[in-house]
C-alpha cells in the first residue's frame, strides 16, 4: 500500500479555508513550540521539518493552489472508490450476483 501524502493544513493545524494571515500565525506558533532549540523530544527535528515543509507549500499562493487541487482530486478518487466498493456485486435490488466470468 502506498503512503498517504502529507496534508499541509493538518500539519499546521488550520482549516483549508483559512486566510493567509491565520496560516502564517499558525506556522509561527508551531515553529516556536517545536523548534529543536526549544523542544526536547526526540522527534523535534522531524516535526520542525514537517512544519517547514507545510509552510513552504501554504505560504506560496501557487503551491497552495496546487496543493488544494491535489486534495480535491484525492477526495473525489476516495469517494469514487468508496462508492464502487458499496456497489460491487449488487444489482440495486437487494440481491447480490457474482461477476460474470470470461470464458476459459
Amino acid at each position: 500500500m502506498s503512503e498517504q501524502p502529507v496534508d499541509a493544513y493538518k500539519v499546521l493545524q488550520v482549516d483549508p479555508e483559512a486566510e493567509d494571515e491565520v496560516i502564517q500565525a499558525a506556522y509561527r506558533r508551531l515553529a516556536q513550540k517545536y523548534h529543536p532549540d526549544v523542544a526536547t523530544g526526540p522527534d523535534a527535528a522531524s516535526r520542525m521539518a514537517a512544519i517547514n515543509a507545510a509552510w513552504e507549500v501554504l505560504g506560496d499562493p501557487a503551491k497552495r493552489a496546487a496543493h488544494d487541487l491535489g486534495r480535491r482530486v484525492a477526495a473525489r478518487a476516495a469517494e469514487r472508490a468508496t462508492a464502487a466498493g458499496r456497489h460491487a456485486g449488487h444489482d440495486g435490488h437487494g440481491t447480490s450476483h457474482p461477476s460474470p466470468r470470461a470464458p476459459a
